[in-house]
């Protein structure tokens, strides 16, 4: 339990599984894994990743952040004189 502990509070850089379970004393990253899923029921990747809520509000600020750096790139540049494009379809 303390060396699952300590593999999964480890990955701090961006490290292969296998050198993390290696390191942890894992055989290997099917052994972490395996060991992972029984005593918590997932495995240790699905255990570190964000809530899907915690991506979303992430995506949220990001298009707030964009959308704002726009408004003040607009205001900087003052108003168009030419209107933008039509674009009938995106594809």
């Amino acid at each position: 339990m303390m060396r699952l502990r300590a593999a999964l509070i480890a990955p701090e850089s961006p490290e292969r599984w296998s050198e993390l379970a290696l390191r942890h004393g894992y055989y290997d990253h099917s052994h972490l894994n395996r060991q992972a899923k029984a005593i918590l029921g997932a495995s240790p990747s699905t255990m570190l990743k964000p809530p899907a809520s915690q991506m979303a509000q992430g995506f949220q600020n990001l298009a707030r952040e964009t959308a704002l750096s726009t408004k003040i790139l607009v205001a900087q540049r003052g108003p168009s004189r030419t209107k933008a494009p039509k674009y009938a379809s995106l594809a």
